[in-house]
């Protein structure tokens, strides 16, 4: 069995990072905000009003950057169906 992530649509450096990173090193891995964009497919400003409203798992601010648990992302866009708004106001 494959520890590969399937990453449909997102092709780059996360999509091969996550594809030749084994599980338990993915547990403890961080990533910059630049990279949660390309990830989640949200935009800029969608990602930091969910930000402030303190909807996206495993999010921290350190310094003046913000740096994601790469694990707790993934397990989160997992369980949001397809198509469901990011954000409900």
């Amino acid at each position: 069995m494959s520890d590969a992530i399937p990453l449909d649509g997102h092709a780059g450096r996360i999509g091969e990072a996550l594809a030749t990173t084994p599980s338990p090193a993915r547990a403890t891995m961080t990533i910059p905000f630049r990279e949660a964009l390309i990830l989640t497919g949200l935009s800029r400003n969608t990602l930091y009003r969910m930000l402030r409203a303190r909807k996206v798992p495993g999010a921290q601010k350190l310094g003046g950057t913000w740096r994601f648990h790469l694990q707790t992302l993934l397990d989160w866009l997992a369980c949001k169906p397809i198509g469901t708004p990011p954000m409900s106001r």
